[in-house]
């Protein structure tokens, strides 16, 4: 080895040691670390906070599901809000009779996913609905604006 290979190896040490030195020097001497540095911690999700008067946006729900449980004890529904990602709004199922009788509605808080704002399923017990064709309709409400999808038909027997 020449001398000029063994003192680059020693300057590359030397940097070495200044370097990591320096990235201990805020340390205390017995390894803590600083409890008084300021910590963010992220949010995964941020709740929708808008102001509705400025600017609502019209937001298009979608039904997923509407069906009799196979077990034939209650009528579920799902669906959600594409475009935002948000938690706590209010996810309203409203299912209306062809016959005129009193519309039976639910409703659940909408929680944000990978890709969608989802409103989650309900379920409503058997006994709310007559025999016939119905339709269900959800209808988004949050801070940020409001919608309601198409309707999809549940067949009650």
């Amino acid at each position: 080895m020449n001398v000029f290979s063994r003192a680059g190896a020693g300057v590359a040490a030397l940097a070495v040691c200044l370097v990591l030195g320096g990235c201990a020097a805020d340390r205390p001497s017995d390894g803590r670390i600083d409890d008084e540095s300021p910590v963010q911690v992220p949010t995964a999700v941020a709740t929708a906070t808008a102001d509705r008067s400025a600017d609502p946006i019209e937001f298009q729900p979608f039904l997923t599901l509407a069906s009799v449980d196979p077990d034939g004890t209650a009528v579920s529904a799902s669906g959600g809000v594409d475009g935002i990602l948000e938690n706590d709004g209010t996810c309203t199922f409203t299912f209306t009779g062809a016959d005129g009788t009193a519309p039976v509605t639910t409703t659940s808080t909408s929680i944000s996913d990978a890709t969608n704002t989802s409103c989650g399923v309900v379920h409503v017990p058997l006994a709310s609905f007559t025999s016939g064709t119905w339709q269900v309709v959800l209808s988004y409400d949050s801070a940020s604006g409001t919608g309601a999808s198409d309707s999809l038909e549940v067949v009650i027997p």
